[in-house]
């Protein structure tokens, strides 16, 4: 039998049930059984492996990306920031220098993207925190499992795509 403590919580596996309980008083509040405990060790897995390559969807390089202005808002104040790359899903993004993005992993960031006269606004989740920069999650971007971008971040990254298309075939 396996048994751990994290905080005020004691878990013991049996092989079959994994079992919580008060490590204080010793009083069982759950039970689970071996295909929930599974989900749970998928789902934990996701949540301490935060470098993981977690990318489902096509990603544009900063090559592309040269007319994109990117600015971050957190905590009241306005980063200067230049994407790396960009996708529906997400967008990783380094910020001026000398600033640094005071959020911690899995807060909230405002990101403005601005093409041409278009600006938009979305909601990320910063999962990522490298020398080069940041990797931020759109969660608007998903149901449940399924990737649904919103219709003007899909527009915006064609229009990207395309330009981009349209200067490498100028050089040709």
């Amino acid at each position: 039998m396996k048994k751990i403590d994290l905080g005020d919580l004691h878990f013991e596996f049996d092989g079959s049930r994994l079992s919580l309980s008060s490590s204080r008083s010793g009083e069982t509040s759950t039970t689970l059984e071996m295909s929930d405990v599974q989900k749970l060790a998928d789902f934990l897995a996701t949540l301490n492996d935060r470098n993981a390559n977690q990318r489902q969807t096509f990603r544009l390089s900063a090559s592309a990306l040269m007319d994109l202005g990117v600015a971050l808002h957190a905590n009241g104040r306005v980063f200067g920031a230049t994407a790396n790359d960009l996708s529906v899903t997400g967008i990783s993004v380094q910020v001026n220098d000398g600033e640094e993005l005071d959020v911690p992993l899995l807060g909230e960031v405002e990101v403005v993207l601005e093409l041409g006269d278009q600006t938009q606004s979305h909601t990320a989740i910063l999962r990522r925190r490298e020398a080069r920069g940041y990797g931020l999650f759109f969660p608007q971007s998903m149901r449940g499992e399924h990737i649904e971008p919103p219709h003007d971040l899909v527009a915006m990254i064609l229009e990207l795509q395309k330009r981009s298309l349209a200067r490498l075939m100028s050089k040709t």
